[in-house]
């Protein structure tokens, strides 16, 4: 062969190298947690937004903060209105007899 050939010629030249597929690319889309009908949405004490099930913050969140809330009609008020939105109606029964008791807005604990 000669060296013109080997320059300018279709010799045997190397495939390009082609990029490789990121790992998980075959993977589907992760799902958006705020669309699951089975989560809450909650922000931690620096303003993050995480996602907990709804039997888990029935069981160990709900409790305490209508325990610590117990005498503050505002936050209880809150508590009790975000957790009839969330379907924890039966939850919050005692919270509202509470509040019909020790609300300076009577006519707010009465509705709740």
């Amino acid at each position: 062969m000669s060296f013109f050939k080997k320059l300018f010629g279709k010799g045997d030249r190397p495939e390009p190298v082609r990029p490789a597929k990121p790992i998980g690319a075959n993977l589907p889309p992760p799902k958006d947690p705020a669309e699951d009908p089975n989560l809450i949405r909650v922000y931690d004490a620096y303003g993050r937004e995480l996602f907990i099930s709804k039997e888990e913050w029935r069981k160990n969140v709900l409790p305490g903060s209508i325990q610590s809330n117990w005498n503050k009609p505002d936050e209880l008020y809150n508590i009790i209105v975000s957790s009839l939105n969330d379907g924890f109606r039966t939850d919050v029964l005692a919270a509202a007899e509470q509040l019909f008791k020790i609300d300076p807005h009577p006519a707010r604990g009465a509705c709740v």
